[in-house]
């Protein structure tokens, strides 16, 4: 039983790597696209007045775009892992937390046994008295 345990618990605490891991992904990637907005936002207030410069502002700021969308998306499927190690969390301790109770019953079961038993030698020990007397 005390193997399982440890089982269960080892997998929890991985499970819950995961979560923390996936937590931090999705703050790296939310900072990633706040600085690509930043970037095309900074950019977008200057505008050039010669064409050339135009067409190749044009472009940065396209580049620009892209990169928030492909960031957003970033962010999103970052969400999704999170949701996924969530779930995947909370079942390893659930998991944990039944075979912890079964553990607990265990031992109440035992020590109730044990009590009996004790119980049933003093009672023993009292009958024998009493046949003597």
């Amino acid at each position: 039983m005390d193997t399982v345990l440890r089982i269960r618990g080892l997998q929890e605490r991985i499970e819950r790597a995961a979560v923390a891991r996936d937590q931090v992904l999705i703050a790296e990637r939310q900072r990633y696209e706040s600085t690509a907005v930043s970037a095309v936002d900074d950019a977008s207030n200057s505008m050039p007045t010669v064409a050339a410069k135009f067409v190749a502002h044009r472009r940065m700021l396209d580049g620009g775009m892209r990169d928030i969308a492909l960031a957003a998306a970033a962010v999103a499927v970052a969400h999704g892992a999170l949701t996924s190690s969530l779930a995947s969390w909370s079942l390893a301790a659930q998991r944990l937390e039944g075979v912890e109770r079964l553990q607990a019953r265990t031992t109440e079961l035992a020590q109730a046994e044990l009590e009996h038993s004790e119980r049933a030698e003093l009672d023993d020990i009292v009958i024998m008295r009493w046949d003597r007397d």
